[in-house]
């Protein structure tokens, strides 16, 4: 399922970006070993960061690959609390009711988040502090606003144990590289759906949009 960016195009039909979900470079991630926080733009396979794991708690996992996606209109989620992220309109974060693409999120709705301890300090043995993860919690924030930030610059991250992670203490789910590792992604379009005065009434295209073992193009179906 795609995101409602595709409803404010002019041009409705699918395209293979619409699967990336992505943030701004300076979405700021928690490096699961320094308890530092680093801009995603800056995160590299193997490292470290926090997530949400399947028990709602704080672990650690390993980042599989960070790449950047180009630049896609973005927009800013703000908290009462005062979080905020900027990703692109189909970015999921996790919310009361479940995960839910940014461009469906309003204002009022809880949307999870984490807070660090107060008391937090690192107890070194020699460069490294001690497990931070049990100084995160999970909390709930409400959403205050949603605007517009223009065009950004914006990456993509795969952490697929966890298939999330925290980006600027919010909880943000991560594509898992669906663009990138499918073997075919094929969309339907019917333009009747969006134009009642089409010339192509009871028809669906099959868009194969990648395919890595033959060509791409338009399958026209009639119904």
């Amino acid at each position: 399922q795609l995101s409602r960016a595709v409803e404010q195009r002019q041009d409705k039909r699918p395209q293979l970006s619409d699967l990336r979900d992505c943030v701004t470079g300076n979405t700021l991630l928690i490096n699961a070993i320094t308890g530092l926080e680093v801009p995603i733009c800056e995160v590299k396979p193997g490292d470290m960061v926090l997530s949400l794991d399947e028990d709602s708690q704080i672990r650690a996992f390993a980042v599989e690959d960070v790449w950047i996606t180009g630049v896609r209109p973005v927009y800013k989620l703000t908290t009462a609390q005062g979080r905020s992220i900027t990703a692109t309109s189909n970015h999921p974060l996790l919310t009361s009711e479940g995960w839910k693409h940014l461009g469906e999120i309003r204002a009022g709705e809880l949307i999870a988040a984490t807070e660090i301890a107060p008391a937090l300090e690192f107890v070194a043995t020699g460069s490294l502090p001690v497990d931070i993860r049990n100084q995160y919690s999970l909390v709930w924030d409400t959403v205050v606003q949603i605007e517009s930030e223009g065009e950004s610059e914006v990456w993509d991250i795969s952490v697929p144990c966890s298939r999330n992670f925290i980006g600027n203490c919010i909880i943000t789910h991560n594509s898992e590289s669906i663009e990138q590792d499918a073997v075919a992604v094929l969309f339907i379009y019917r333009d009747e759906l969006y134009n009642e005065a089409t010339d192509r009434p009871n028809e669906a295209d099959i868009i194969v949009a990648k395919h890595r073992n033959g060509p791409t193009g338009n399958v026209v179906l009639f119904f």
